[in-house]
């Protein structure tokens, strides 16, 4: 009688065989953990800036709220390239194969929480700081944030932007090299350092 750690050695030994069942199953289990245990997103504007700057790669904690089940194959990572071959061309990557669902997390959102999240409306992904929560009251007042009619503390390494204007060139200089201040533009991206320029002058 054959004993079970015979068989062990022998399918161990039909290497045809266990190679690839190996590749698949760690295939497989890539997909499985970036799919519903974590995912990872590079900020891609300053708006959370100094907490995130552009270009920080973060891990995210997909269970914490519950993973968000995908739409459609196209969500999942390299089983989007093998639907989109059986498909081919006329591809449809934007619907909606299946409903939304989302599966049990160990926590709910919280207030300060930095959370990532798909736009309603595009593709794009978007990485923010959770200010209120569904019920609550939200008010901005001269930059102050008010929950519930109490304020809320600024995080510990928030950046704040003012719009200021000259009408002296010679003083605005001044300021600008004494104080040391930094002069933004904002754009579609976000925040982008630019030169000192007065009102009203090139």
């Amino acid at each position: 009688m054959t004993s079970p750690a015979n068989w062990v050695v022998r399918f161990r030994q039909m290497t045809y065989l266990v190679y690839p069942l190996l590749l698949i199953g760690v295939i497989a289990a890539a997909i499985f953990f970036k799919t519903l245990i974590f995912g990872i997103y590079e900020i891609p504007t300053g708006s959370m800036e100094k907490t995130l700057v552009p270009g920080d790669v973060v891990w995210v904690n997909n269970m914490t709220y519950g993973p968000r089940l995908p739409y459609s194959p196209y969500e999942i990572s390299w089983v989007n390239v093998l639907v989109w071959w059986i498909q081919g061309r006329n591809a449809d990557m934007t619907k909606h194969w299946w409903n939304y669902n989302r599966l049990n997390g160990y926590s709910e959102p919280k207030h300060g929480d930095v959370v990532v999240f798909n736009h309603p409306k595009k593709k794009d992904t978007y990485v923010k700081r959770l200010m209120a929560l569904p019920g609550d009251t939200l008010q901005i007042v001269e930059g102050s944030i008010f929950i519930n009619g109490e304020l809320h503390p600024a995080a510990a390494k928030a950046l704040f932007y003012s719009k200021i204007s000259f009408q002296n060139e010679q003083f605005a200089n001044f300021l600008h090299d004494s104080l040391r201040l930094q002069t933004w533009r904002k754009n579609k991206s976000g925040f982008t350092a630019v030169p000192l320029k007065v009102a009203g002058t090139e």
